[in-house]
């Protein structure tokens, strides 16, 4: 077993902060899963889905999109076309990641049990 090392740093105030109290200040992945909106992105999201492939390394998904937001803050993206998701590199990002797979692979079900028009569902 290891042992993780928490360093601190000196803020401009003197203060000391740690990464314990920005990782407590930051939503937590059962808070985002409550939370979670998800939705087919706008053309205001165009940038923000690209800022968040950028952010985890990752291509843009392509074809047609949805999105896992919290607050209006986007954390996830996923592709209908090809079912590739990219999140936010943290823990709000791929619990937002894991809500929009489950999104996709039942979106996908539904395809695959398609009714015909005009039957109950």
């Amino acid at each position: 077993m290891t042992t993780a090392t928490i360093t601190t740093t000196q803020a401009s105030n003197g203060t000391v902060a740690s990464a314990q109290t920005a990782y407590e200040s930051a939503p937590q992945p059962a808070e985002v899963i409550d939370h979670i909106e998800v939705h087919f992105p706008g053309k205001d999201e165009v940038q923000a889905i690209d800022e968040l492939a950028a952010q985890a390394g990752a291509h843009r998904p392509t074809g047609s999109l949805i999105v896992g937001a919290v607050d209006g803050r986007l954390l996830a993206a996923g592709s209908l076309t090809t079912g590739e998701v990219v999140g936010e590199p943290s823990p709000s990002g791929a619990a937002a990641a894991a809500v929009v797979r489950y999104r996709l692979a039942e979106l996908a079900r539904r395809g695959r049990t398609a009714r015909k028009a005009g039957t109950p569902s």
